[in-house]
Parts: structure tokens; sequence; C-alpha cells
């Protein structure tokens, strides 16, 4: 996945994550406390 979607909000993870829902979870709990 791109960089960019670490520096993005929770909610554009979602759009950029179509490859498995159960990874976007992942990476929003990342970006939400981070």
């Amino acid at each position: 996945m791109p960089p960019g979607i670490l520096f993005m909000p929770g909610r554009l993870i979602l759009l950029a994550g179509p490859n498995g829902a159960g990874k976007t979870t992942l990476y929003q709990t990342r970006v939400v406390p981070g």
C-alpha cells in the first residue's frame, strides 16, 4: 500500500483499502492513536 495512507485520516484508509476489510481495520487503528 502507498505511504500516503499513513498520512491520510482513517476515513481515506477505508477507501484506499479495498484489498481486505480486515487489514483496513488494522491500519485505521494505527492512524487513530497515532
